[in-house]
C-alpha cells in the first residue's frame, strides 16, 4: 500500500514538472547558418548558433497600455561595410511601420520568407530602454557582408542580430550591437 501511494506521487510530481517547464517555452528560434562577423577575439570560422530572440514577458503583456504603444515609422540604415574578401557589401536604407502595444514592439519589411525580408521585435521598458532583436532573410549578395575570406552568403541566408534603442515620448534612437556591421535605427510616433 506504501508503495502505491508513493508511485503516485512521484508519478503526480513529474507531470507536474513536465507541465510547468512546457508553459516557460517559445516557439524555435530562427538557426544563423553562418557567423559572419566575429568579434576581434573570435575566428572567423562559421559556427551553427541560435537566433537571439528577446524573452516576451507575459507581465509586460498583462500590465496594459504604456506611453510608447502604438503606430511607429521606421528607417534602418545599413551602412557600407568592407567585407574579409576585399568586396564591399553596399549600403541600403528601408522604411517601414511598426507597431507598440502593452511595451511590445513589432514590425516587419518584406514578405515573410522571401529575400530581404526581416522582422524587428523586443521589449520597451518604461524607462524607454529596448532590447530588440532582427530575424531576417538577407536580401541581394551585394549588400550582405562577412568578415571572412570567403564571399558573403547568398539571397535569402537567415541571419539575426541585436539591436539597442531608447525611445522618449514621440521618437527613439538606436543601432545594431551585435556584429560588426553598423545598422541605424530611428523611429517616429505616428499615433
Amino acid at each position: 500500500m506504501k508503495m502505491s501511494k508513493l508511485r503516485r506521487y512521484l508519478r503526480c510530481t513529474l507531470v507536474a514538472a513536465l507541465l510547468l517547464a512546457g508553459a516557460e517555452r517559445l516557439p524555435a528560434p530562427i538557426s544563423e547558418v553562418e557567423n559572419p562577423t566575429p568579434t576581434p577575439t573570435q575566428s572567423a570560422k562559421p559556427k551553427l548558433e541560435s537566433s537571439p530572440r528577446p524573452k516576451m514577458h507575459i507581465k509586460a503583456a498583462t500590465e496594459g497600455r504604456t506611453a510608447f504603444d502604438g503606430s511607429w515609422a521606421v528607417t534602418v540604415d545599413g551602412k557600407a561595410f568592407k567585407n574579409g574578401d576585399g568586396s564591399i557589401a553596399e549600403p541600403w536604407t528601408v522604411n517601414f511601420t511598426a507597431s507598440v502595444k502593452d511595451g511590445v514592439f513589432h514590425g516587419e519589411y518584406g514578405v515573410r520568407g522571401k529575400p530581404f525580408w526581416f522582422e524587428l521585435i523586443g521589449n520597451i521598458a518604461a524607462n524607454g530602454t529596448a532590447a530588440l532583436v532582427v530575424n531576417e532573410l538577407t536580401g541581394e549578395q551585394k549588400h550582405n557582408f562577412s568578415t571572412s575570406k570567403k564571399p558573403p552568403p547568398g539571397n535569402g541566408a537567415r541571419y539575426s542580430y541585436q539591436v539597442g534603442a531608447h525611445f522618449d515620448g514621440k521618437h527613439g534612437t538606436g543601432h545594431s550591437t551585435s556584429d560588426a556591421r553598423t545598422r541605424i535605427f530611428t523611429f517616429f510616433k505616428e499615433s
